[in-house]
């Protein structure tokens, strides 16, 4: 355990506990069974575990959104998110993200590029193209991002779960109720969809395995 939530440090405990509030640590003292300094050990633990999926996350959604975007610039007339045909395939979904996206991008008085649509537009965006509605219109456009014979539910399964935990990890939630275990373990399915390498960079430099085989009681644990 962190010394800064050392058992002898009631005042610093204490002073955290009230920074951070009774509904944000309402979840950590249920499973800590109301012990401050264990609610205050998983909140820490839970804390590292975000740390570790979002460069990892991270690096799953930049690859993705550019292989969709190449396989979509080389389909519809460039750039792509202002050809009629595509906006035609689903006109309120599509249209919806894109005028946001573009609204983000001038909001800021910059002008409106591919590259920054690219990145403006949201991970659950580019994860709804892989929809079974689209199966037929956008699929076979899309497929060649991915490995050879990959099926478009073999894509979704992996992808669409870490839409909602993407989320979660951003507004800083509670992560480990969320099956983290198996997010990683579809996290690492949709990198090898994209690239074998892709997922051999990210074992290579992650600790998420070491930090969900550690639990949250583990020595000098820091987020």
């Amino acid at each position: 355990m962190s010394k800064f939530f050392a058992a002898d440090d009631a005042g610093l405990r204490a002073e955290i506990l009230r920074l951070f509030g009774p509904d944000r640590l309402a979840g950590y003292f249920t499973d800590a069974r109301g012990l401050a300094d264990r609610a205050l050990q998983i909140y820490v633990w839970n804390a590292a575990l975000g740390g570790a999926f979002l460069p990892a996350i991270g690096a799953v959604e930049v690859s993705l959104r550019n292989a969709l975007s190449d396989q979509l610039s080389n389909a519809f007339t460039a750039p792509w998110y202002d050809d009629s045909s595509f906006i035609a395939i689903d006109r309120n979904a599509l249209a919806t993200g894109i005028v946001r996206a573009k609204r983000h991008i001038t909001a800021k008085g910059k002008p409106v590029t591919p590259s920054r649509m690219v990145a403006q537009l949201t991970f659950g965006f580019w994860v709804m193209l892989l929809r079974p509605s689209y199966a037929r219109s956008l699929w076979p456009i899309l497929r060649p991002a991915f490995a050879a014979h990959t099926r478009r539910s073999r894509a979704t399964d992996a992808f669409d779960p870490l839409v909602g935990f993407r989320n979660r990890l951003a507004h800083h939630h509670l992560l480990y109720d969320r099956d983290p275990h198996i997010m990683y373990e579809r996290l690492m399915a949709g990198a090898r969809l994209l690239s074998p390498e892709l997922a051999e960079w990210i074992e290579h430099h992650s600790r998420i395995r070491q930090l969900l085989s550690g639990g949250p009681i583990q020595p000098a644990l820091l987020f």
